[in-house]
């Protein structure tokens, strides 16, 4: 049987791929979810860029702390 806490396990490894996609990519995440928004653009702006890394921090901590709570 499995245990409650190997699905918060998996869900906050999730939360951490996410978030280091984009930490490390905020281009791509642009390109996929923000650049069919708007016809004139030619990239994300430098605004976009930091709000996405700062939420995807928040991201990898939150995955973080779901697997440090899970293993305590």
């Amino acid at each position: 049987m499995h245990g409650k806490g190997e699905g918060i396990i998996f869900i906050s490894l999730l939360f951490i791929a996410v978030g280091a996609w984009g930490i490390f990519s905020p281009y791509t995440v642009w390109l996929i979810f923000e650049s069919w928004k708007s016809d004139d653009a030619d990239g994300p702006s430098t605004f976009f860029i930091w709000t996405n890394r700062i939420g995807s921090w928040a991201f990898v901590i939150a995955g973080l702390i779901g697997i440090i709570v899970s293993l305590t």
